[in-house]
């Protein structure tokens, strides 16, 4: 999706990065990713996720010239880089079962994910995201 409100460009999400974990209620909060990098919470959190989402958790980019970091999907939602004044935002598998759906700024956003290499998603306004890392 086309994503405006630019903020300044890091470089990296770096020890800024942060997640989307639950809280005691179950509802999703973002954390640095330091407090929930113990493997067996990681293995846990992915066994509740859809097979779908799962396969998206990584850290991605625009396929463009500029390749600016897009943000993290982890735990079935996207954490945005900094570049970008979005919440966290939850992913959902589309009605087809064959892509994924945001909703963002009121409108609802499908994307296709190619395995590649390297793996991408393609989004419905034809914007591409590339996986720079993480993966399944």
């Amino acid at each position: 999706p086309s994503l405006p409100q630019l903020r300044s460009l890091p470089l990296s999400l770096g020890s800024e990065r942060a997640a989307v974990a639950e809280d005691d209620a179950g509802c999703p909060s973002e954390k640095p990713l330091s407090t929930l990098d113990e493997k067996p919470s990681e293995d846990a959190a992915r066994s509740r996720v859809p097979a779908e989402l799962s396969r998206l958790w990584g850290v991605w980019q625009i396929d463009a010239p500029s390749g600016l970091l897009v943000g993290e999907i982890r735990q079935g939602y996207i954490v945005w880089a900094d570049a970008f004044e979005f919440d966290s935002t939850p992913l959902q598998v589309s009605r087809d079962g064959e892509g994924v759906d945001m909703m963002l700024m009121g409108e609802v956003h499908t994307a296709v994910f190619d395995a590649g290499p390297p793996a991408s998603l393609r989004w419905s306004d034809g914007e591409r995201w590339l996986r720079v890392s993480g993966g399944p």
